[in-house]
């Protein structure tokens, strides 16, 4: 099942992420990141190195949102009701004072040890770096650009008959909302472009992974 989701998803996927992926293992980006250490200190250039430890990443992988990204990625709507079926009525039992407590439903996170949920985590984070590229793209661009306008686009008073309950721009500030940032702050920090990676790595790691 996870070779059938990887054959669906895989060239989907960003360039950049390694492992879980065939022929991207991880000691390829490691060396690529000592070659790039070693240039450096050749050239005595300066070199910035970010380290991202997304926070209780299992765990935080919303499962709603999950089933629509696996959709989206074009994984077959067989797989993802499997995958589904076997996360509902989920429920753990953990121990508390050296007793073990009465067991509880799971609604959120993927198993930790499974096979399928790195792969699946991994989906979560493709998505959300690739929104959040978008946005910081679509703030630099000129105020009367069309995709600019409908990513800002704040109507105002009470919503009329057939138009959207929500906005990108309200979605974009819920989101914002986890890092105490604002709209105002969040079109300056677009301009940096240095600034808005680290901008969205913040977002990932404080589980923002919604998807409507």
């Amino acid at each position: 099942m996870l070779n059938r989701m990887k054959d669906c998803v895989d060239a989907q996927l960003r360039d950049q992420q390694a492992v879980f992926r065939k022929d991207r293992p991880c000691t390829d980006q490691i060396a690529t990141l000592w070659i790039i250490v070693e240039q450096s200190i050749e050239w005595n250039s300066s070199l910035y190195i970010n380290f991202i430890d997304y926070e209780k990443a299992f765990d935080s992988v919303d499962r709603t949102t999950l089933w629509k990204l696996l959709r989206h990625y074009g994984v077959p709507e067989k797989i993802v009701n499997i995958i589904r079926n076997s996360y509902d009525g989920l429920n753990c039992k953990t121990v508390h004072g050296g007793q073990l407590t009465n067991s509880f439903e799971v609604k959120t996170g993927v198993r930790q040890g499974c096979l399928l949920s790195p792969f699946l985590f991994l989906l979560v984070i493709d998505w959300i770096t690739k929104r959040w590229k978008w946005i910081g793209n679509t703030l630099r661009k000129a105020h009367n650009c069309i995709t600019r306008q409908a990513l800002t686009w704040n109507p105002q008073g009470q919503r009329t008959r057939g138009r959207p309950k929500n906005t990108l721009r309200r979605e974009t500030e819920i989101d914002m909302k986890k890092m105490n940032k604002n709209w105002m702050e969040l079109e300056k920090k677009a301009q940096d472009r240095v600034g808005w990676r680290i901008q969205v790595g913040g977002l990932c790691s404080t589980g923002s992974n919604r998807r409507k």
